[in-house]
C-alpha cells in the first residue's frame, strides 16, 4: 500500500509544481522568459488532478475499512465526518473550480496571478494533512506550506522551461530573475526543512537506524546535488541555455519528490528508542550492522573497515566527475556519476554507524 500512496503523492507534488510553474511564467512578461508552448488544457487537467490525487491520505483508511462497512456508509463517514475528509472535499471542489477557470479564461498576467493565489490556498489545505500540522498548527503548518510552495515554484519553473520551451531567446533576462529566486527558494526550503525536523526527527542522527531517517538522509544528500546542478546552470553555463543540464536537475528533483512521497506515508520516529523497541531497526541497516542493536544504544559515527574504502571511492568518483565536466560536459553522464556518488556516500555513512551507550 505504501508503494501506491508514494506514487500518488509524488504525482501530486509534480502536478502542483507544473501548475505553479506554468502560472508563474504566464505572469512574467514575454521579454523575461524563453518562448513556451504548453497546452492550456494540460494545465487545467493537472489542476483537476490535484484534487483527485490529494485523496491519498484517505485512501489508506478507505482500504483498511473496506469490506468491514457498507460502501456508502464508509464514504460518508470518511469524507463528511472526519477533519481530513472535509479538508479533502474542499480541496477537490476548489481544484474543480481552478481547473475550469484555467480552461476557459485567457492566461494573461492577472488571471495567472489569481490562479497562483488559488493554488497557494490548495497547498495550505494539502499541508493540513501532513505530519507537521498535527504537531503545530502555526509554526509547523507555516513551515510546511512555505517548504511546499517554494519547492513548487522552483521545480515548476525549471520543469516547464526544460520541457516546454521552444526557443532559447531571453535566456539572460530569464536568469536575471530566476537565479536569485532559486537562491531565495533554496534558503527558505532549507530553513523550513530544519524547522520541520524539530517536530518529525528531533534525533536526526539516530533516525538513520529507521526507514524514515534513512530516506531523510538520502534526501539531504540529493539536495546538495540539486544545489550543485543549480550552480552549474545558474553560473557556470550562464552564457547559453542548456536544456540537457536543466532536465538533469529536474530528474534529481523528481527523485527527491519520490523520497518525499515515501516519507509522507511513513511514520516519523519522534522518539527513536521507542520506535526501535516496537518495530526494530530498518531492514537496510540490519543488513549492514553485525550484531544486536538495543533501544538504549545511541548512534556514533566513526570510520570503519567498511566505510573508509567507500569514502575513498567517493573522492575518486568526485575527481572523475570533475574531469567529465571539464572535458565533455555530458549532463546525463554527469547525472549518473552524481547519483552513484550520492549512493556511495549514503552507504558509507550508514556503515560508519557504531553503537554508543
Amino acid at each position: 500500500m505504501i508503494l501506491v500512496t508514494t506514487v500518488i503523492d509524488t504525482l501530486l507534488y509534480v502536478c502542483f509544481a507544473i501548475v505553479v510553474g506554468a502560472l508563474l511564467l504566464h505572469a512574467i512578461p514575454n521579454g523575461y522568459k524563453p518562448e513556451i508552448k504548453m497546452p492550456k488544457r494540460l494545465i487545467s487537467f493537472l489542476a483537476l488532478l490535484i484534487g483527485i490525487l490529494s485523496f491519498g491520505p484517505l485512501l489508506q483508511l478507505f482500504v483498511f475499512f473496506y469490506g468491514k462497512r457498507d460502501f456508502l456508509t464508509l464514504v460518508h463517514t470518511l469524507i463528511l465526518t472526519t477533519d481530513s475528509g472535509r479538508v479533502w472535499l474542499i480541496t477537490f471542489l476548489i481544484s474543480i473550480v481552478l481547473s475550469l477557470f484555467l480552461y476557459f479564461v485567457p492566461l494573461d498576467r492577472v488571471n495567472s496571478i489569481i490562479g497562483l493565489g488559488v493554488t497557494f490556498f490548495l497547498i495550505i489545505l494539502v499541508s493540513l494533512s501532513g505530519h507537521i500540522a498535527s504537531h503545530s498548527k502555526t509554526i509547523g503548518l507555516l513551515s510546511q506550506t512555505l517548504h511546499f510552495f517554494l519547492m513548487a515554484v522552483w521545480f515548476g519553473v525549471l520543469i516547464v522551461i526544460s520541457f516546454f520551451s521552444i526557443k532559447k531567446e531571453n535566456w539572460k533576462t530569464f536568469r536575471s530573475w530566476f537565479t536569485p529566486l532559486s537562491i531565495i527558494a533554496i534558503v527558505i526550503i532549507a530553513v523550513s526543512g530544519l524547522v520541520m525536523m524539530k517536530y518529525t526527527v528531533p534525533e536526526y542522527q539516530s533516525s538513520w537506524l529507521l526507514p524514515y531517517g534513512e530516506a531523510l538522509l538520502l534526501k539531504h544528500l540529493l539536495y546538495f546535488l540539486i544545489i550543485l546542478f543549480g550552480c552549474i546552470n545558474g553560473f557556470l553555463l550562464k552564457k547559453d541555455m542548456k536544456l540537457g543540464w536543466l532536465r538533469a536537475e529536474a530528474i534529481i528533483i523528481v527523485i527527491v519528490l519520490i523520497i518525499t512521497g515515501f516519507m509522507t506515508n511513513s511514520s516519523p520516529p519522534y522518539i527513536v528508542a521507542e520506535t526501535i523497541e516496537h518495530g526494530g531497526i530498518s531492514p537496510l541497516f540490519e543488513k549492514f550492522y553485525q550484531g544486536a542493536w538495543v533501544p538504549e544504544m545511541s548512534v556514533a559515527l566513526q570510520g570503519t573497515s567498511n566505510s573508509i574504502p567507500l569514502f575513498i571511492l567517493a573522492v575518486v568518483l568526485l575527481i572523475v566527475q570533475l574531469i567529465t565536466f571539464i572535458t565533455g560536459r555530458n549532463p546525463y553522464l554527469f547525472l549518473v556519476l552524481s547519483l552513484v556518488l550520492v549512493l556511495i556516500i549514503f552507504l558509507a555513512l550508514l556503515l560508519s554507524i557504531t553503537p554508543s551507550l
